[in-house]
């Protein structure tokens, strides 16, 4: 904030919200597809006791994997709308003093 902008350019927020709710969308289908993977195995193979442990504990982490794809996905809508927001203010601003 040294020059007094609170965003150098805001026109970079928005495809960079954009780029980031993609990964999110990107990293939920690769954990989707990990766990599917992980769950066809175990249904359609013998699967000694051991590797039901790890299963479990694989399992463990699904919740938190998918609240992770969320968090970056609501991170990009909030940044693509300040973006948004930051140039309509600033075009309120250039029309009020016009």
């Amino acid at each position: 904030m040294a020059d007094g902008k609170f965003v150098g350019d805001p026109n970079v927020l928005i495809p960079k919200g954009n780029e980031m709710e993609s990964l999110g969308a990107e990293f939920l289908k690769e954990t989707d597809t990990v766990y599917k993977t992980v769950d066809n195995i175990v249904q359609n193979q013998y699967i000694s006791p051991e590797a039901m442990e790890i299963k479990k504990e694989i399992d463990k982490y699904k919740a938190d994997l998918e609240k992770m794809s969320q968090t970056m996905t609501n991170y990009g809508q909030v940044t693509g709308k300040a973006g948004q927001k930051i140039i309509n203010n600033q075009n309120n601003i250039i029309d009020e003093i016009k």
